[in-house]
């Protein structure tokens, strides 16, 4: 592959943390053993966003669960499009993809990793795992990667922030999570 792809991978796991990578696509990707459960059956991915992409601009690509779907939120409260309002008020040039398809696990977002490097993405931001620790599957059958903080920190349990399900955030709580997520963003991004 010759297109070099970034990707930060944000896992959060029911009570656990939020892991983080940065890696370089172009091998196979990881195997999960076990039992694969996909998100619901007959469940699509997203399709990709047909609006053109312009010369300057890059992509990013938010893929993941229904909280970076945006389970319960408006699309514009939604982390993603929170993200690429950042994003533009700080002077990049990025198109930011919503790729979160709700009750997805880390199994069935493997399966959807060639349909999201068909648009050639500068990064990938990663969330995934939630569903897999609502689920109970072992972590042996997420990726191994290095644990960082918590994806939905200083938004889990406090009510103000999370929808009635008390799981999925509200606008407010998802102004958060790209706050937090910044620091980790903002060094891979290219004026």
């Amino acid at each position: 592959m010759d297109h070099l792809l970034r990707i930060v991978c944000l896992v959060a796991l029911l009570g656990g943390g939020l892991w983080s990578c940065n890696e370089q696509l172009g091998k196979p990707a990881p195997k999960i053993q076990g039992t694969s459960v996909d998100a619901r059956p007959g469940t699509k991915s997203p399709p990709p966003s047909n609006a053109a992409l312009r010369p300057e601009e890059r992509v990013l690509v938010a893929f993941g669960d229904s909280l970076t779907a945006g389970l319960g939120v408006s699309p514009e409260e939604a982390y993603p499009a929170r993200l690429q309002e950042k994003l533009q008020l700080s002077g990049y040039r990025y198109r930011v993809v919503n790729a979160g398809v709700s009750g997805e696990t880390t199994a069935g977002g493997l399966r959807r990793v060639d349909w999201i490097l068909k648009s050639k993405p500068d990064i990938v931001i990663l969330e995934l795992g939630g569903n897999d620790g609502l689920r109970g599957l072992n972590l042996s059958q997420t990726y191994g990667i290095p644990l960082i903080p918590f994806f939905l920190e200083g938004v889990a349990a406090k009510a103000h922030l999370n929808q009635a399900d008390g799981i999925h955030p509200t606008g407010a709580g998802y102004a958060v999570i790209v706050q937090n997520a910044w620091p980790i963003i903002k060094p891979l991004l290219k004026k």
